[in-house]
């Protein structure tokens, strides 16, 4: 086991200490500041509870509860869209289950439209 422990933790001749600025280029970067230890934390939050969110929509999808499914996929959409943005890959998906929750539903008009978005922001990343 000593031999893995050696592959994945790097001699401490290789270790940056924390805090300590590295130069790219021109740029100054600090390695593990606590602002951004925070920001990654809350973003991980984020993206762990928009995934729960999901998850349980999908599941009041699969027992034909489709209003409050619908009513989960659009929270999801909302935040994804905030913590996300309107391109990122988890954001297209939940409105590709947005737009499935709606045909499940019949509202095939809005269903179709939110699926030829969702395509038209897909192809452009």
């Amino acid at each position: 086991m000593d031999h893995i422990a050696a592959m994945v933790v790097p001699p401490a001749q290789f270790q940056q200490p924390v805090n300590t600025p590295i130069t790219l280029g021109q740029a100054n970067i600090k390695n593990d500041s606590v602002e951004s230890s925070k920001a990654r934390e809350s973003t991980s939050f984020h993206v762990s509870h928009n995934t729960s969110m999901n998850n349980l929509a999908l599941a009041l999808s699969s027992q034909g509860k489709y209003a409050e499914a619908e009513k989960m996929h659009r929270e999801t959409l909302a935040l994804r869209e905030k913590v996300s943005g309107k391109e990122h890959p988890d954001t297209l998906t939940s409105m590709n289950d947005l737009a499935q929750a709606l045909s499940d539903q019949g509202n095939y008009v809005e269903a179709e439209k939110m699926h030829r978005e969702t395509l038209a922001l897909r192809r452009r990343c």
